[in-house]
């Protein structure tokens, strides 16, 4: 629970960034939607994409290459910082994905657009992440990376 719990806190840091991203981005759109410019809206939404796709790489790769570096600025006990490198570096490459996908969302929320990014949302979340989690959990040799599907606490 100690890891799971650290890797959320590191999650929450990275995704800050890209969620402010896309709350600017999206009020750029909103007024260049306004302005009747839309393809000026589209450059804003492809700019803060690339962004955020770069800063996803970086800090991804951050995360892969120093994991601990990065779990000690939370806790420095070894038996914990063993079982939380991995889940650390599972969500290191998961970061090079979400970023852009936080920016987009955030982007069309902010601009009066809710019902897109909530279908994609449902989709992504209820047809890939977690069937995909509940698989790994099920019918893989993960040990503890994938017990959690099966709430198996003590597994950890």
């Amino acid at each position: 629970v100690a890891a799971f719990t650290i890797t959320r806190r590191v999650e929450t840091l990275f995704h800050a960034g890209s969620r402010g991203l896309g709350q600017a981005s999206g009020t750029l759109i909103g007024q260049n939607l306004g302005a009747k410019q839309p393809e000026r809206a589209k450059q804003t939404l492809a700019w803060a994409l690339a962004y955020a796709a770069a800063i996803g790489v970086v800090m991804g790769a951050a995360i892969l290459i120093f994991p601990q570096a990065v779990l000690r600025i939370f806790n420095n006990e070894p038996e914990l910082l063993d079982v939380a490198v991995i889940w650390l570096q599972i969500q290191g490459i998961a970061f090079l994905f979400m970023s852009p996908s936080f920016v987009f969302q955030q982007s069309f929320n902010i601009a009066g657009e809710t019902i897109g990014p909530m279908v994609v949302t449902l989709i992504a979340f209820w047809g890939v992440q977690i069937p995909f989690a509940w698989g790994l959990s099920q019918y893989t040799g993960l040990g503890n990376m994938g017990s959690h599907g099966r709430l198996c606490f003590p597994c950890w």
